[in-house]
């Protein structure tokens, strides 16, 4: 199953998991949490994970984005 995510929700993503786990994540590390937070209905009930790798995010990149949150 192929789940295509946009950049906001990829943002969103990575603003939950700062303010969860207080991990920073890049967007390509955050994008499998976009997907798993995008088919929350589908999967409610059933237990889920997604491998969380790589925080090489540019400060103000990061920062933009936990503002925008």
């Amino acid at each position: 199953r192929l789940i295509e995510v946009t950049d906001d929700e990829v943002e969103e993503a990575m603003r939950a998991i700062y303010d969860d786990t207080h991990n920073v994540a890049e967007g390509a590390a955050a994008a499998g949490l976009a997907a798993l937070m995008q088919e929350n209905d589908r999967l409610r009930g059933r237990v889920a994970a997604v491998v969380l790798t790589g925080a090489n995010v540019d400060s103000s990149v990061f920062g933009r984005v936990l503002s925008a949150g």
